[in-house]
């Protein structure tokens, strides 16, 4: 009886803990999954273990498809986070993130920028397709610079 208890007691905890965690569901992209927006371009990016750099001389449009497999999610996305390092002061990103419906065209879309590299978050929450919608951001990413984490929290 006490081994019955017992066994009871530890599948009751993993259930507690299963359901402390419904409402999240979080994902960290590497840069690396981006690729040149335009193929002509392919050759200017490296993909590396810390994500996409532009080696060009220029700014270069980078596109990044994200997994969202949450399709019950009510929540949308929030929150969306990006991470990136400049190897210029003074340069600036720009991302736009999108939500789709199933059958491509645009659901909702922010778009941010930020200055001279680090973590900035898109705000507010991006509504999703509950119904075979996907995720997808674009950045103008600077010459030099490194496109590295895509942080992506479904609810």
């Amino acid at each position: 009886m006490k081994k019955l208890t017992a066994i009871l007691f530890i599948l009751t905890g993993f259930g507690f803990v299963g359901n402390a965690s419904a409402g999240v569901d979080a994902k960290s992209h590497n840069g690396s999954f981006c690729h040149a927006y335009y193929g002509n371009q392919s050759s200017d990016f490296r993909h590396q273990s810390d994500g996409i750099k532009n080696k060009s001389n220029g700014s270069r449009w980078v596109g990044c498809p994200l997994i969202q497999d949450r399709l019950s999610a009510k929540g949308g996305a929030d929150p969306i986070w990006v991470h990136w390092k400049n190897s210029v002061a003074g340069q600036n990103i720009r991302c736009t993130f999108f939500s789709k419906r199933g059958n491509g065209s645009t659901l909702q879309s922010r778009t941010e920028n930020d200055l001279n590299g680090g973590w900035f978050r898109f705000s507010p929450t991006i509504t999703q397709d509950t119904r075979y919608g996907t995720y997808y951001m674009y950045c103008l990413l600077p010459k030099g610079s490194t496109l590295n984490t895509i942080y992506v929290d479904e609810k």
